[in-house]
Order: C-alpha cells, then sequence, then structure tokens
C-alpha cells in the first residue's frame, strides 16, 4: 500500500458486476490515495481476505451509490468536471 496508512476501505460494485476498492489514509470523507479493479464483488472480498485485516462482511456500512456523473471514491456527491470539450474527465 505504498506506506500509506490505511484507515478507510470502500467497496463500489458497478451494474455490470465489476468492482473497485478504494484505499483511504483518513476516515474523513474525501478522495482516496489508492484504488484496484475487480471482475466482481467476490475477487474483491478474496483480496481483502488474502491481506489478512481481519475484517468481517458485518463490519461494512452500505451507502448509497452516487449520483450520475460524480466521483466514486466519495461518499458525498461530487459532480465530476467536464474537459473544455465537454467530455467528463
Amino acid at each position: 500500500m505504498g506506506g500509506q496508512l490505511l484507515r478507510k476501505l470502500m467497496l463500489c460494485s458497478e451494474k455490470q458486476g465489476e468492482t473497485y476498492l478504494f484505499l483511504y489514509n483518513t476516515a474523513e470523507d474525501g478522495g482516496c490515495f489508492a484504488d484496484h479493479w475487480y471482475p466482481d464483488w467476490e475477487s474483491a472480498w478474496e483480496d481483502l481476505e488474502d491481506w489478512g485485516l481481519g475484517l468481517e462482511k458485518l463490519d461494512w456500512v452500505e451507502i448509497p451509490d452516487p449520483d450520475r456523473g460524480c466521483r466514486q471514491d466519495l461518499i458525498r456527491s461530487v459532480e465530476v468536471p467536464a474537459s473544455p470539450h465537454g467530455r467528463k474527465k
């Protein structure tokens, strides 16, 4: 984890099944310092178990999906700014 202190994790599953794991060095809501992509939630959970953090599925708190066009690594909805060409960065 690059020497960062791990304070919080977030799993974000997409409708297609792919899952992102976001790693945070703060308990506050803010951008992650690293992320990982998995083809599905089960693969992400298996990787977390291999890390030996002692997490249980009951330890997780479910949060709402981000609004369309908003960053996935934040709990509060923050829209991704458009580039000068009108595309999301």
